[in-house]
């Protein structure tokens, strides 16, 4: 199956340690599953209970479609109401990625693996990071929102972090196409979910910490502390830190890693910023590192992408690239889909920027950014999620109220919600603007584009380069960027 991989299939062997009950020799198992509907013949299936769903409630049907064994989460012991071994493990999830590795053959033994974690800039950072390192030589891939696989050609994931049995799958298969550098995106779910058990990396960044799922962590404390799991919990050899964030000051003093490396805007910080100068069409800066002076130049829109530029800077110097190197390939980097990407052409009399800002921080830095670009107006086309943290839809608000002069509310995966309600929610931060709320999100773009004056900007955030809507259980076709661009050419 795999040129450099040593799987194992023996039942035994992937469950040593793990499972106290004894396991029988002889039994070989061809793939892992966490989903029954997935199951094929000889597979291992794994019930864990979810969100929405519980495994447990579907090894029946597992073991119909073919699954040789089952292991479930539950106190520890063997079940013997079925006709394959069927066990359970105490806390499964923290076992599942040590499985699925000894299973794919350990390859992250075989990799480099930058892991980024944070709540804003980490596709970004991966994809920029990505981008330099095949620049200076390594088969790097990518594992993150925009998809896995080598830069350029990205193959869609259902999440940013996928399941610890799909990246284990993903990474194996990463090495058997000679990939030797992974640079990753690391989720807070993903990290609470111990979808990343079993991986060593090489380096980890903490890009930055703001209001993000709190739905699902309760506290901005409780998701911080999930972020901090990735220094924590693995043997990360090098630790790369934005000190300008008020928490990543915090993991530094907390941290217990040998090889810590900082970036912010001052000397406080290992690598920082001394001057920068912002176009139209580029960043430049002089930074200062523990190595010299180090000067680039990048074809990325707005200052928000400055910082983003000094954290993959350090990740290269804490891999002992040295700064020539690291300049030329900063150079050759390409702008990345749905981030801050103009989509609008040189000579159009308005321009259209996409972005994925969905948080409150995000969208601030956003806006702030395109401010500079601008002395007319600056218009904001903007929802919040259906099913998601609501206490940030005013603050959201209350940032569009504050930094844009023109505000368009719209959806943005309603999901099971009313879009109305939504776009009310939202409405109570703004107090010093007339809003116009249009539902529908293809017409809010409309909208804002044709009613844009020559040397405004629209700002299109919250989905990037997603190209599709989620309303209730339904996944509609729809691209930001695909309709921005039909609307600037129906004006021309």
């Amino acid at each position: 199956m795999m040129k450099r991989l040593q799987i194992v299939e023996s039942l035994n062997r992937l469950l040593d340690g793990i499972v106290t009950a004894p396991v029988p020799e002889g039994i070989c198992i061809t793939g892992l599953s966490l989903d029954s509907r997935a199951i094929e013949h000889g597979n291992l299936f794994l019930g864990l209970p979810g969100i929405q769903s519980d495994g447990r409630s579907f090894v029946r049907q597992a073991i119909t479609s073919g699954a040789s064994a089952v292991l479930l989460e539950g106190n520890d012991s063997a079940n013997q109401e079925f006709e394959v071994p069927c066990y359970r493990v105490s806390n499964l999830r923290e076992h599942v990625g040590l499985i699925a590795s000894r299973f794919y053959g350990s390859p992250s033994r075989f990799l480099c693996i930058v892991g980024f974690t944070g709540t804003n800039g980490k596709t970004t950072c991966a994809a920029l990071a990505t981008q330099a390192l095949a620049r200076m030589g390594h088969d790097c891939g990518m594992i993150g929102t925009l998809g896995m696989g080598r830069w350029g050609d990205l193959e869609s994931t259902d999440l940013t972090t996928p399941d610890a049995v799909a990246l284990q799958a993903g990474l194996a298969q990463m090495v058997e196409s000679g990939i030797d550098t992974v640079c990753m995106e690391v989720s807070s779910h993903a990290l609470d979910q111990s979808r990343v058990k079993a991986l060593d990396f090489d380096a980890a960044v903490l890009t930055n910490i703001s209001r993000d799922h709190i739905d699902y962590h309760g506290s901005l404390e409780s998701y911080a502390a999930t972020k901090f799991l990735l220094f924590q919990e693995h043997s990360v050899q090098a630790a790369v830190i934005n000190v300008a964030d008020p928490y990543g000051f915090d993991l530094v003093n907390s941290s217990t890693s040998e090889n810590i490396w900082t970036y912010g805007y001052d000397n406080t910080a290992s690598v920082y910023i001394k001057k920068t100068e912002i176009s139209s069409s580029s960043i430049r800066l002089w930074l200062e590192t523990s190595d010299g002076p180090l000067y680039i130049e990048a074809p990325l829109l707005g200052r928000i992408n400055a910082i983003n530029l000094v954290a993959v800077v350090t990740v290269l110097l804490a891999l002992d690239h040295k700064i020539a190197e690291i300049e030329d390939a900063m150079s050759c980097i390409e702008p990345i889909p749905g981030r801050m990407e103009i989509v609008s052409s040189v000579d159009s009399p308005v321009r259209v920027v996409i972005d994925y800002a969905h948080t409150p921080n995000a969208l601030e830095q956003s806006l702030f950014s395109l401010r500079e670009h601008t002395s007319q107006h600056l218009w904001c086309v903007f929802g919040c999620g259906g099913n998601r943290d609501k206490g940030k839809r005013a603050i959201m608000g209350s940032v569009s109220d504050r930094l844009a002069d023109k505000i368009v509310l719209t959806n943005d995966n309603p999901r099971d919600e009313d879009p109305n309600q939504i776009l009310s929610d939202i409405e109570v931060g703004i107090r010093h603007h007339d809003v116009v709320k249009i539902p529908e999100r293809q017409a809010a773009i409309s909208y804002a584009i044709s009613h844009a004056g020559s040397g405004d900007i629209v700002l299109v955030a919250g989905k990037g380069h997603e190209t599709q809507q989620i309303v209730g259980s339904d996944y509609i076709p729809l691209c930001d960027r695909t309709i921005a661009i039909n609307c600037l050419e129906a004006m021309h």
